[in-house]
């Protein structure tokens, strides 16, 4: 890889257990992430804690010939490596990357849930609802080692 991107099939379950993927979603990833830089195959964040503490995390990916993918990611916590803070950056730009691909997508697939009943949705849920019936039918039978649970927590301001 010559940038940053997140792998195919990307999944945070694959590299945190639930326990530090709760905690991330607590610090509501993306008004936690205060700045984030691409260098290389390496994602530079600054994550704002759960007490108002600034911490620093260097993301990477990378590849064991025996055990397959894995994730690097250290941070200024405590912790140190691929904690609260890793996880709820990498949360935060999968967000920024699907809302990418999103708008390059164009507005017709959005315009097919209606406003009436998604006035008050966050426009990341919105458009998340209105792909739902292409993602919801895939192409091919999925087999049974591949299926995931897809867990959603929706928390109201």
């Amino acid at each position: 890889m010559s940038n940053f991107a997140l792998p195919p099939h990307f999944d945070l379950s694959d590299h945190f257990d639930h326990g530090t993927l709760i905690r991330a979603m607590a610090l509501q990833p993306e008004q936690a992430l205060l700045s984030q830089q691409v260098r290389g195959e390496t994602l530079h964040t600054r994550v704002r804690g759960s007490a108002s503490q600034v911490y620093e995390q260097g993301i990477r990916f990378f590849v064991d010939p025996r055990t397959g993918l894995h994730l690097r990611g250290s941070c200024s916590c405590p912790i140190g490596l691929n904690c609260k803070h890793v996880a709820a950056a990498l949360m935060a730009f999968e967000a920024q990357q699907l809302r990418a691909q999103r708008s390059g997508a164009g507005q017709a697939a959005r315009s097919t849930v209606p406003a009436p009943e998604t006035e008050w949705l966050p426009r990341p849920l919105e458009g998340w609802l209105a792909d739902w019936p292409t993602a919801a039918a895939p192409a091919a039978p999925v087999p049974a080692a591949l299926v995931r649970v897809l867990m959603y927590v929706l928390v109201a301001d």
